[in-house]
């Protein structure tokens, strides 16, 4: 018998990224794991000067610091009423400068942790967008050292009209 206890959910605030969420956690409920929402962010290259903002609190924070807290307001925002207070989960933010470095940065984190299952939205798509684009979800399916499990925003609505008929 297969056992998880422990989820992690790479998001973007995509729809996509919702439906894995809803989708993980049903399958923690079903196994009684804990569930790992995990953001990873875009920060300028090295080469942007570091300026100073001063925030409507009155602190100071440099563009790196505004942006990871503007992370977290995304985040928080993107879970509320997803994850309720009863639901074991933990969420982290963690920027990156290279194109290309989400998916090393969500590879990280699962070897790290140990994960049972990754849960991670795919807006599926082929042909040239995939090759110009790339696929974080394709990068992480292929070097994870755990099971991947990929969603599409659409599986609701398929579900929703099997279980209908």
């Amino acid at each position: 018998m297969v056992t998880i206890s422990r989820i992690l959910v790479p998001v973007d605030f995509s729809d996509w990224s919702r439906a894995a969420l809803s989708y993980a956690l049903g399958i923690a409920a079903r196994f009684d794991a804990a569930v790992d929402v995990f953001h990873v962010f875009p920060l300028p290259p090295p080469i942007v000067p570091n300026v100073v903002f001063q925030t409507s609190d009155g602190s100071s924070l440099t563009v790196p610091q505004l942006m990871r807290r503007e992370a977290k307001d995304d985040l928080s925002e993107f879970l509320r009423g997803a994850v309720g207070p009863d639901t074991p989960a933990e969420v982290e933010v963690r920027g990156h400068t290279k194109c290309g470095e989400a998916a090393d940065e969500i590879l990280r984190r699962a070897t790290m942790g140990r994960y049972g299952l990754i849960v991670m939205g795919t807006r599926g798509r082929s042909g040239l967008s995939r090759v110009f684009m790339g696929s974080v979800a394709e990068a992480v399916l292929r070097q994870a050292p755990c099971p991947v499990m990929t969603v599409r925003r659409d599986h609701e609505n398929r579900s929703r009209k099997a279980s209908a008929a």
